[in-house]
């Protein structure tokens, strides 16, 4: 009898691929949505591979570092013996982990 098709109850278990406002551990690609939400908050991620928190640790880690140039640079314009290549080190190396990376 557990066998039987008419005796089978469909699993409550919802579709990974469909947004139901809950936060999930699927893949970036399956956290893609549609609408304002997926706009706002996992589209762009989704698209380098990432899921949102991914994401937003990359993005603060290169904020606070692209402050941190720009507070090296004003020392510098102050001093201009101190902080002599602190900022355009530190461009240099944002602009590696941001730019996609080639063989070359």
């Amino acid at each position: 009898m557990m066998n039987n098709p008419k005796h089978q109850t469909k699993s409550p278990v919802k579709s990974p691929t469909k947004f139901s406002g809950e936060i999930s551990a699927h893949s970036p690609q399956e956290q893609r949505h549609s609408g304002i939400i997926g706009f706002l908050f996992t589209d762009h991620p989704a698209s380098l591979d990432e899921t949102y928190f991914e994401h937003l640790r990359f993005a603060l880690s290169v904020g606070t570092n692209l402050i941190l140039a720009g507070i090296a640079a004003m020392v510098h314009a102050l001093v201009p013996c101190l902080c002599q290549t602190t900022a355009s080190r530190a461009i240099i190396k944002l602009a590696h982990q941001t730019s996609p990376r080639t063989d070359t």
